[in-house]
């Protein structure tokens, strides 16, 4: 990705005078969400802001499968999720789910992340349920050309 896109994207999720912005950045899998949103956070922290990053993936059922489907909603606790979102936007600290895809299982141990100037989590189904879609100040939206993917 350019560095005028990253510009543009960043002009595109800053709200003046916000806390704490939190930004969804979602795509089909392989759409380069994640490069995506680590192109950006250091972007971001290079212009002076704080930023926190995470991805939806850590909130995947606690006991998975190897053939789970993970590209359903119904393989993730957006109800969790939906309840971290709301305690950064609301300044707190939130201590994030980690998921093993090894072992298809969460983690003893979470990642604690700071309600910064700017979160962005990335996933597939960040806008998909109206409890999500509303602690969002911005979603970020990639459509790719599925030959494109991966």
């Amino acid at each position: 990705m350019s560095t005028a896109a990253i510009i543009v994207l960043k002009d595109t999720i800053y709200i003046r005078d916000k806390v704490t912005t939190l930004v969804a950045i979602v795509g089909a899998s392989g759409s380069g969400k994640s490069t995506i949103a680590n192109l950006l956070k250091p972007s971001l922290i290079e212009d002076g802001f704080s930023v926190s990053l995470f991805s939806q993936d850590a909130f995947y059922k606690p006991i998975g499968h190897p053939l789970t489907n993970y590209d359903e909603p119904s393989a993730l606790e957006l109800d969790q999720l939906a309840s971290m979102l709301r305690l950064l936007k609301s300044g707190n600290t939130a201590n994030i789910p980690t998921y093993d895809f090894v072992t298809h299982r969460r983690q003893q141990q979470t990642e604690t992340v700071e309600a910064n100037e700017f979160v962005i989590v990335e996933g597939l189904f960040l806008i998909s349920d109206e409890a999500l879609r509303s602690v969002f100040d911005k979603n970020c939206i990639f459509r790719c050309i599925s030959n494109r993917m991966f």
